[in-house]
């Protein structure tokens, strides 16, 4: 296979542990790795994109770049500005802690690898558990080079796809997953500073009865498994979920 340009970012920060053990996966695969990440932890911004302040990039070893604004900000200056040549695939991770369910409409990791997708080049977004070990993050990205090995032989498609990736400790099998639905608590804390004016904290801790689809990737990681979802980056309903609006809209029109 002809040396591939892979582009690598996250949401974790220039200095998180996914990103070397993934640089030097890549490299030893033989791929012309370039990096562009947020200078500091910039996790749960979804899609935020800088537009009415500049950004400011620095190298930070060769061909790796902090950047000051946000995951989809990296994607987007790595795919457009940084990497010399159009990237074959966009990496985004290794997050710290899985990104499972809804979490992908908020999650920075999953947003780089989607803005990747908007600039016409398929990515893969990779979480792995919390806290995972330096040899667990090596040990998933050699399972990523090889992910990225599948996706970069399989037919294109009409608009290049995002992978949604989550690797458990002592993984298994790879399973091609549908999203659950992930719960969280509800709540609103309010606290109260030195001078008695409230402030609050949102979102509550996530509920054990996480919900779950049949082939989804909670069952794959309960089973030890790696899930593996694509995604779809279009917002038009399902056909029948369509034409049912569609009915009821004439049917109005009618009366």
């Amino acid at each position: 296979m002809q040396q591939k340009t892979i582009l690598i970012t996250n949401d974790d920060g220039i200095h998180a542990g996914g990103i070397a053990p993934l640089v030097e996966a890549f490299t030893a695969f033989g791929a012309d790795v370039w990096v562009v990440a947020p200078d500091r932890e910039r996790s749960a911004v979804s899609n935020a994109i800088t537009l009415r302040e500049p950004l400011r990039l620095h190298e930070v070893a060769p061909h790796q770049f902090s950047c000051s604004g946000t995951p989809v900000d990296c994607s987007y200056m790595g795919i457009v500005h940084v990497v010399p040549r159009r990237p074959d695939l966009v990496i985004s991770g290794m997050n710290n802690g899985y990104n499972l369910g809804t979490d992908v409409f908020y999650s920075g990791t999953v947003a780089a690898a989607m803005e990747a997708s908007l600039r016409g080049v398929t990515a893969l977004a990779v979480s792995t558990i919390r806290g995972a070990s330096t040899e667990h993050l090596r040990t998933a990205s050699q399972i990523v080079v090889r992910l990225a090995r599948m996706i970069l032989s399989w037919p294109p498609t009409r608009h290049p796809w995002v992978y949604n990736c989550n690797i458990p400790p002592d993984p298994g099998r790879v399973e091609l997953t549908s999203p659950g639905i992930r719960h969280y608590h509800d709540e609103v804390m309010v606290r109260y500073d030195p001078k008695g004016e409230p402030y609050y904290w949102i979102g509550g801790p996530i509920s054990p009865d996480h919900g779950n689809l049949e082939g989804g990737e909670f069952t794959a990681l309960d089973a030890g498994n790696i899930s593996l979802s694509p995604l779809c980056l279009s917002f038009l309903p399902p056909q029948d979920e369509w034409q049912r609006v569609q009915d009821a809209l004439e049917r109005q029109g009618d009366t």
